[in-house]
C-alpha cells in the first residue's frame, strides 16, 4: 500500500494532523464505538454499552486482545480517556467540556468525575443529557483510540513505546526505522480479525504523483482512500476493469485558505481575486477526479449549508471576480513536485508568486504558513462535533476575530440542535463572504486494489477499513 511514510512516526492519537496518521491509526487502535455500513453507532472493543439519561455504560469482556495477548479492559478505556483530558484536547474535538469541564489532571490517576473504571465496566457521565449523542460520536474518532495503561505514563500522559506492536485494533506495527521497513500485520486475538483479511500490509514509500504508475506497474496492490485521486493516471485507474474501485459519497473538498497574516495584509476582494486565479490553476494541473466546482464546504442539503440567499450573495462575488490590484506580491505554495508547473500557470499575475512549500501548512504554525494555500479536507452530511474540532485545531475554520474556544464552547452550550445548525451556518457563511476559505471542488474518495481482492468500504466513510478487505 502506498504511503507517506513520515506519518509513521511520533505517531499518537492525541496529536492527529493528517489523514495518513488518522487512516493508520484507525487500523492499529480499537475505540469504544464504531459506525457500522448504515452509519448507525455499535460497540466497538467493549463487549456493549447501555445509555441511560446523563450516562453510558460500557461492559468489557475478552474482545480484544494485543498481540501479545494483554486483554483491553475498562480501566485501559479510562486512562486512555484521562490522557486526552490531560492533554488538553486531540485534534478532533475536546471532550472535556462534555464529562470533566473542571478537570485539570496532573496525573492519570487523579479523579474526573465524569470517567469511571469500576471491575469490567466503563462509566462516562456527561454534565447535560444532551451531551451524550455529542459524546458518542465524538468517541467514534480514532483521537480516541483506546491504549494499553501499561504503555502510558501517567505523569505526562505520553506513549512509553512508540513501536505500536501492543495495540488494540485489528493490526499491530512491526515498523523497522533502521531498515526502513514499515508493515500492518493482522492480529488474530482480535474480534475483528478474519483469516480471509489481508495478513500482512506493507507500507510502500511514493510520492502522490508515483503511486498512481506504481500501481499501474505492478509494485503498489492497494491505493487508499487518502490518495490524492487526481489526474489523468488516477483516471486510467478509475475507468479500468483490472481494479476494484471504491467511491464514497461527494465528501471531499478541496479549498483555497489564507494565513492569519494574508488576512491582515489583503482586503477581501483581493483574497478573492487570488482565490479565484490559484483554484483555476488546480483545476487545470490537478483537478479531483470526478470533482465538481463548489461554492461552498457544507454541501447543499446538508447541516450547515447555504440557505439561498446566502449562495446568491457568494455567487455574486465570484462573478464580480475581486480586486486584483494587490498592494504586495502574495505567496502560494504548491506540492514540491507541482512548484514548476504552477509557476508558469501564474505568469499572467503579475503578484502571485509560487514558492517552494517547506511543510504542510497544517505543520507550520499559523504566522509560518504561506499567504495561501490549498487543503484538501472532509466535508460531512450532518453535524459532527469531530470535523468542526479538526477544522479548528488546523486553522482551516480561522476568521481573524473569532475565539474558536469560545465560539465552540457557545456551541456546545446550545442545547437546541435546530439553533446549533443556525450557528453552524452563520460561520460557515462568514468563512465564505470574508474570503477567509475559498472551495474549489467537490468530489468522492476513491480507493482502489488490484482483483481479485475486494475493498467492502463505507461509501459514508472517507478511510480505509483495511480488515473489511476480502480476496475472493
Amino acid at each position: 500500500m502506498a504511503y507517506e511514510i513520515s506519518s509513521t512516526k511520533d505517531l499518537d492519537p492525541a496529536t492527529i494532523v493528517t489523514a495518513q496518521q488518522y487512516n493508520l491509526l484507525r487500523n492499529l487502535y480499537g475505540r469504544l464505538v464504531d459506525y457500522d455500513a448504515n452509519s448507525q453507532l455499535i460497540s466497538g472493543i467493549a463487549e456493549s454499552f447501555v445509555t441511560q439519561a446523563n450516562s453510558v455504560t460500557f461492559t468489557f469482556g475478552e474482545k480484544a486482545k494485543t498481540i501479545d495477548g494483554h486483554i483491553i479492559t475498562a480501566r485501559d478505556a479510562e486512562v486512555s480517556l484521562k490522557r486526552i483530558i490531560m492533554k488538553g484536547r486531540s485534534g478532533h474535538g475536546d471532550i472535556r467540556r462534555l464529562i470533566c469541564p473542571e478537570a485539570r489532571l496532573k496525573n492519570l490517576d487523579d479523579p474526573c468525575k465524569g470517567i469511571k473504571s469500576i471491575e469490567n465496566k466503563l462509566i462516562l457521565t456527561v454534565e447535560k443529557s444532551y451531551y451524550l449523542p455529542l459524546l458518542l460520536e465524538v468517541l467514534e474518532s480514532a483521537d480516541f483510540s483506546i491504549i494499553p495503561e501499561t504503555n502510558i505514563d501517567k505523569t505526562n500522559g505520553s506513549l512509553k513505546d512508540q513501536t505500536h506492536r501492543n495495540t488494540s485494533g485489528p493490526y499491530y506495527a512491526d515498523f523497522n526505522f533502521q531498515t526502513n521497513s514499515y508493515s500492518l500485520k493482522a492480529n488474530p486475538h482480535h474480534y475483528l480479525f478474519n483469516i480471509d483479511m489481508p495478513q500482512e500490509v506493507k507500507l510502500i514509500p511514493e510520492s502522490a504523483q508515483n503511486q498512481y504508475l506504481e500501481f499501474i506497474n505492478g509494485k503498489i496492490d492497494l491505493l487508499p482512500t487518502t490518495s490524492m485521486f487526481s489526474g489523468v493516471d488516477a483516471k486510467k485507474i478509475i475507468d479500468s476493469d483490472e481494479y476494484e474501485i471504491h467511491e464514497t459519497l461527494p465528501l471531499k473538498v478541496m479549498s483555497v485558505h489564507f494565513s492569519p497574516r494574508a488576512m491582515r495584509d489583503f482586503t477581501p476582494a483581493q483574497r478573492l481575486s487570488a482565490a479565484i486565479a490559484i483554484g483555476k490553476a488546480f483545476e487545470k494541473l490537478s483537478p479531483l477526479s470526478n470533482g465538481k466546482p463548489a461554492l461552498q464546504f457544507f454541501q447543499p442539503t446538508s447541516e450547515g449549508s447555504l440557505n439561498s440567499s446566502q449562495l446568491k450573495e457568494i455567487q455574486s462575488m465570484r462573478e464580480n471576480g475581486g480586486d486584483s490590484n494587490l498592494p504586495k506580491p502574495m505567496e502560494y505554495a504548491p506540492q514540491k513536485q507541482q512548484l514548476e508547473d504552477y509557476r508558469k500557470e501564474l505568469l499572467n499575475y503579475s503578484k502571485l508568486r509560487a514558492i517552494s512549500r517547506k511543510a504542510p501548512p497544517y505543520n507550520l504554525a499559523p504566522d509560518e504558513r504561506p499567504d495561501i494555500y490549498g487543503v484538501v479536507n472532509d466535508s460531512a452530511w450532518t453535524e459532527d462535533l469531530n470535523l468542526l474540532g479538526y477544522n479548528f485545531q488546523v486553522g482551516t475554520f480561522e476568521l481573524p476575530n473569532l475565539d474558536n474556544d469560545k465560539w465552540f464552547a457557545d456551541y456546545i452550550a446550545t442545547e437546541d440542535r435546530a439553533e446549533r445548525i443556525k450557528k453552524l451556518n452563520a460561520l460557515h457563511f462568514e468563512l465564505l463572504r470574508t474570503v477567509s476559505m475559498f472551495p474549489v471542488q467537490v468530489a468522492p474518495y476513491y480507493a482502489a486494489i488490484k482483483k481479485p481482492w475486494r475493498l467492502n468500504q463505507f461509501k459514508t466513510a472517507a478511510g480505509t477499513r483495511l480488515w473489511l478487505i476480502r480476496k475472493n
